[in-house]
């Protein structure tokens, strides 16, 4: 309803309760709806893929890392719903402000109708109104008061709408903040939910830890298995690409042979530029500016997963003393799941390392992605394949029923760190 702006409604205007700061608020909230909703599905992903091993449960590093990641995820939750629940109290505060300037608002605007309505009863009482107009001097004047006593009349109707409209403003308003109230409410019980949940797993987490220091010679062996088997697998994959630069250069150098054969034979000269061409085709130049251009937006090698293992050096979970470096990520993911390109590109070489069990490099150019961990795979050496197209079948440990797949992305001969070439989750 349109009407002269009174005090309060600009102090509404002046402390940030107009409809813009509203907006800010709720695009803030909608945000953290999202991020709970996100979190809560890889909860639930985490959930699926520990239950679908529980019948062959065997204790293991890997395993330590799932519930490690599931409290992780779990306080990244807590802490979206208390900034959820902080959101909600300050647009709670701000409500209630809101109402209580308009209720101030409605009060003065019942205490002018309050004066009105008593100055027309007393107007009433001592003045008879068409005696008041008869009584004009001359037509203007008795007109003139026609028309004053028309405005009053809209004007006093007009207090009344006024007064109408600010009531039904004000419920409308306590009835969006009675659903704000709720909603904090439903907040506050995931957020006791999910802190049980919390402190459950952090048992759980303890628990695992103390059975598995219990054997330490044996965690000191798999350790040192596995600092084998990543070595194993570094040389043989430099060894490839050593050997993949060396015929790019023999290839090259026959070519400049023959040129220059050429060119004696015809007695012309080939500029020295034309000779310095690089050893890649127009077409892997191509694709590796493409693939350079999609740095970090690459699909993941599985539909289904998360990281377990990150790039570079780093301790044993549990020895600090126990040190390995990785050339890749492990991606934990579920049983049988495929394995996929993360970008289109030609297979360079399939080989079998033991602890590694098989592996399928892809060139993109001069880069190079390696897959790792895989019991079946699906493609031939030399064949062309696209994106997010499936190259073989990840490996399930058969003791602890756990798939994790190991993604290596090397730039010639040096390795990067693949969680900044894949999208983040």
């Amino acid at each position: 309803m349109i009407h002269k702006i009174s005090y309060y409604t600009l102090i509404l205007f002046v402390f940030g309760f107009m409809p813009s700061n509203s907006l800010f608020a709720q695009s803030k909230k909608d945000k953290l709806q999202n991020e709970q909703k996100k979190l809560k599905e890889e909860l639930e992903e985490l959930k699926s893929m520990i239950e679908e091993k529980e019948s062959k449960r065997s204790l293991s590093i890997a395993q330590l890392r799932t519930i490690s990641k599931k409290i992780e995820k779990r306080q990244m939750l807590i802490n979206n719903i208390n900034d959820q629940m902080l959101e909600l109290d300050q647009e709670i505060t701000h409500k209630m402000q809101d109402i209580d300037f308009f209720r101030k608002d409605l009060g003065i605007l019942k205490d002018e109708y309050a004066k009105i309505i008593r100055a027309t009863y007393k107007k009433r009482a001592t003045t008879n109104e068409l005696m008041f107009i008869f009584s004009a001097k001359n037509f203007y004047q008795a007109f003139a008061r026609m028309k004053y006593i028309k405005n009053y009349s809209n004007f006093r109707n007009q207090q009344a709408e006024k007064i109408s409209g600010s009531i039904v403003t004000m419920k409308s308003k306590i009835q969006v903040l009675n659903e704000v109230k709720q909603e904090k409410s439903v907040l506050l019980e995931d957020n006791k939910k999910q802190s049980d949940h919390l402190i459950a797993e952090k048992i759980e987490k303890d628990d695992i830890v103390t059975k598995l220091k219990s054997d330490i010679s044996k965690l000191q062996a798999e350790h040192k298995k596995k600092v084998l088997a990543e070595k194993q697998l570094e040389n043989q994959i430099q060894k490839i690409i050593q050997e993949e630069i060396r015929k790019r250069k023999e290839k090259k150098e026959k070519e400049r042979r023959e040129q220059r054969e050429r060119d004696k034979n015809q007695n012309t000269n080939t500029k020295k530029d034309d000779l310095d061409e690089p050893e890649n085709t127009p077409e892997e130049i191509a694709l590796q500016k493409d693939f350079i251009l999609n740095r970090g937006k690459l699909p993941w090698p599985v539909s289904k997963g998360y990281v377990v293992e990150h790039f570079g050096r780093q301790s044993h979970a549990l020895d600090p003393d126990l040190i390995i470096e990785k050339n890749g990520i492990g991606i934990k993911t579920t049983n049988g799941a495929e394995v996929r390109a993360v970008f289109k590109g030609k297979v360079l070489n399939i080989f079998s390392i033991p602890g590694m069990q098989q592996s399928v490099m892809v060139e993109h150019g001069n880069y190079i992605s390696v897959y790792s961990h895989l019991s079946l795979v699906y493609v031939k050496v030399g064949e062309t394949i696209m994106t997010k197209e499936p190259i073989g079948k990840v490996y399930t440990d058969e003791n602890t029923g756990e798939a994790i797949t190991e993604l290596q992305i090397w730039n010639g001969n040096v390795k990067t760190n693949p969680e900044d070439w894949i999208a983040p989750k």
